[in-house]
């Protein structure tokens, strides 16, 4: 069964440094109890919440679909994975903010 909300993260470079872009939804589209999931072409992707998370995980990955059960705004940092082993993106640790990340502003049921 198909997610409610697919998000793709795309290569990008910006400012010099190629980055790993979500192509998120526009606020309050997102609810409680809708599915999502993400994937690119460029590889496999990680999505991390290191603060706090609108789903069951703190880090969801391209073969996950998971269910919203919190609502709120959200930062999270993306990366992919290239066939050849070289992670782009934001890597945990790292602060909240630049492109490879975004914010899910997530709505009541």
């Amino acid at each position: 069964m198909p997610a409610d909300h697919e998000i793709k993260i795309a290569l990008a470079t910006i400012q010099g440094e190629r980055q790993a872009v979500p192509q998120l939804p526009k606020p309050g589209s997102m609810n409680v109890g809708e599915t999502v999931h993400y994937s690119s072409d460029d590889g496999e992707v990680r999505v991390e919440f290191p603060k706090e998370t609108p789903f069951d995980t703190d880090v969801v990955i391209n073969s996950d679909v998971k269910k919203l059960i919190k609502k709120g705004t959200f930062h999270c940092g993306c990366s992919i994975t290239l066939k050849d082993g070289t992670s782009i993106g934001w890597h945990s640790g790292e602060p909240l903010g630049g492109p490879s990340g975004g914010v899910h502003d997530v709505g009541p049921h």
